[in-house]
């Protein structure tokens, strides 16, 4: 069985009740609707089902096993843990088992952003993510990694959904680049540590600062990665960006640094190819 749920077709000549049991509940639940049993997985592990038909005027009771093995890692994106699909982004084998574009779900909770930024609250949004890439370069090396984006509306033919509203520093400059940036600190929890001139006047001499393993432990309150599920923090990594660190409307290649974030958004590059 890979994957959350699996469906069985039962049929059967009598007329007695069908019902339906399993031999290990924390392994796999079943339930049965018409002539279908729907068997969930709960934990990797082994499980019989048991299919039972009650005894008709015509027929002895009868039942029939399902035996099922829930794999350790499961095929399907969202039948996994955070820890599990971690264990599978750091052996560097994401795409031996998932595609560009799998989803799975998460909860958002609690407000992002703040009176200068925009702002946005949640209270369990149910809400998904999607893979981006495998093993995603980092100074021409690739590196065993699983990069996430945000967000989808399901896991099956969802629809892109963007969180608007917020501005990307408070006064209309972008002196500072993106590392210098208002929304990567106070909107997002990229960082622990505000930039220079925080939701003020930015100048040409603004200075963003990097995240560390605090910035996933004990992440800024009011922000995306503080609205994420516990589980899921506790599973990412840091990432080294190499993005424009300066602005100034210049386009520079000395102005792109190596910038480390908890949680970031995609540069023009990535989006468009250039």
């Amino acid at each position: 069985m890979e994957g959350g749920t699996a469906s069985v077709s039962v049929s059967t000549n009598g007329a007695g009740e069908l019902s339906v049991s399993t031999s290990d509940s924390a392994v796999a639940t079943a339930e049965i609707s018409g002539g279908t049993v729907t068997i969930t997985a709960k934990s990797t592990g082994s499980a019989t089902i048991i299919v039972s038909q009650a005894e008709s005027t015509s027929f002895a009771a009868y039942f029939a096993e399902i035996k099922i093995t829930v794999p350790e890692i499961s095929y399907t994106l969202n039948g996994n843990s955070w820890a599990q699909i971690s264990k599978v982004a750091r052996s560097g084998l994401g795409d031996a088992y998932w595609d560009i574009g799998d989803c799975k779900e998460i909860l958002l909770n609690g407000t992002i952003g703040n009176s200068d930024l925009g702002s946005l609250t949640f209270s369990n949004q149910e809400i998904c993510v999607f893979i981006l890439d495998f093993n995603h370069a980092e100074n021409g090396i690739a590196d065993n990694n699983i990069i996430f984006g945000g967000f989808k509306s399901a896991l099956i033919n969802g629809v892109d959904i963007a969180l608007q509203g917020f501005k990307m520093n408070n006064q209309n400059y972008n002196y500072g680049g993106w590392k210098g940036s208002d929304l990567r600190y106070g909107v997002l929890g990229a960082t622990s540590a505000a930039p220079s001139n925080y939701v003020s006047s930015k100048t040409t001499s603004c200075t963003g600062y990097d995240a560390t393993d605090e910035t996933l432990a004990s992440p800024k309150s009011d922000t995306l990665l503080a609205a994420l599920p516990e589980e899921l923090r506790n599973n990412m990594r840091l990432w080294n960006r190499y993005i424009d660190a300066v602005g100034n409307s210049s386009n520079v290649d000395a102005n792109i640094k190596k910038t480390v974030d908890a949680i970031s958004l995609l540069c023009e590059s990535e989006i468009f190819s250039s």
